[in-house]
């Protein structure tokens, strides 16, 4: 149920995690609630650390995982990448990250990890669990988009201010998940990779709740921008699951383009859940 107030996570749901708390626990509560971000509300992404934060959850949901042990948020992709991100997008939260190397490189969150770590899970962002492999686990998981993206979406706030804090939010949303992930394909066209799953069915179903959602924001009189066959569902030898991605055109992307949010047009995002 969304709600109205543009609740995202309360205190009680966050200390909820745990089955006992202690000062080092303590302390990363200070930090949250000193930077606004608890009890975590839309409009919490309109500070510095706020943004910050909410790049951090993106990132995590679709480039990283919470690791299994810890629930520690780590991103991966290039190094230099990773570094850009770290120096730009994530610095307001004042934060130390770690660049390491293992099977690639990865940005490790290593300052008040455990509570930064259970409040992204507590946004809806799953847990690896089964085996050890993460990218394995991470399959089981994913199911639906994170309730985050719901909540920011439906939230429909009066104040002009607090409508221009949504529709930065949705932009950042919108940025990561459509633009800074894409890959250019040899046909010219982007697919937007949506992930691996244990079987084609959950794959396609995947697919098909996320073509739902672009579908839903950006509404048309005359059809769905996503349609059922731009849904491309195949089967990895390599790591044994199936890979699920929508492939966008290049008019796909200049609309998206277009209706990116702006603070000079403010949201025109229609969603009803």
């Amino acid at each position: 149920m969304m709600a109205l107030d543009g609740l995202i996570v309360s205190e009680e749901e966050l200390y909820g995690l745990y089955k006992e708390t202690n000062k080092v626990t303590e302390r990363g509560f200070d930090f949250l609630r000193e930077n606004g971000l608890l009890p975590l509300r839309v409009e919490s992404f309109g500070s510095e650390a706020g943004s910050s934060f909410l790049e951090l959850a993106t990132w995590v949901y679709w480039s990283g995982e919470l690791t299994k042990r810890n629930i520690v948020p780590k991103i991966t992709g290039l190094e230099q990448a990773l570094i850009k991100l770290k120096e730009e997008k994530l610095k307001s939260l004042g934060l130390k990250f770690r660049i390491l190397k293992g099977r690639g490189h990865y940005l490790k969150l290593c300052e008040h990890s455990g509570a930064v770590g259970r409040l992204v899970h507590s946004m809806g962002i799953g847990i690896p669990h089964g085996t050890d492999q993460g990218r394995e686990t991470k399959a089981h998981h994913r199911k639906d988009l994170p309730k985050y993206f719901y909540d920011v979406v439906n939230w429909q706030p009066f104040d002009d201010a607090k409508k221009l804090v949504r529709a930065n939010a949705l932009d950042t949303l919108l940025r990561i998940t459509f633009f800074d992930r894409l890959t250019l394909t040899e046909d010219r066209n982007r697919d937007l990779y949506l992930g691996s799953f244990p079987d084609k069915e959950s794959a396609l179903n995947y697919g098909k709740r996320m073509a739902a959602f672009i579908n839903s924001i950006f509404q048309t009189n005359t059809r769905n921008m996503i349609s059922r066959d731009r849904i491309d569902v195949e089967y990895s030898n390599t790591n044994k699951l199936y890979c699920c991605k929508i492939k966008l055109t290049a008019n796909n992307l200049s609309y998206l383009a277009k209706k990116l949010i702006s603070p000079a047009r403010g949201p025109i995002l229609q969603v009803a859940y």
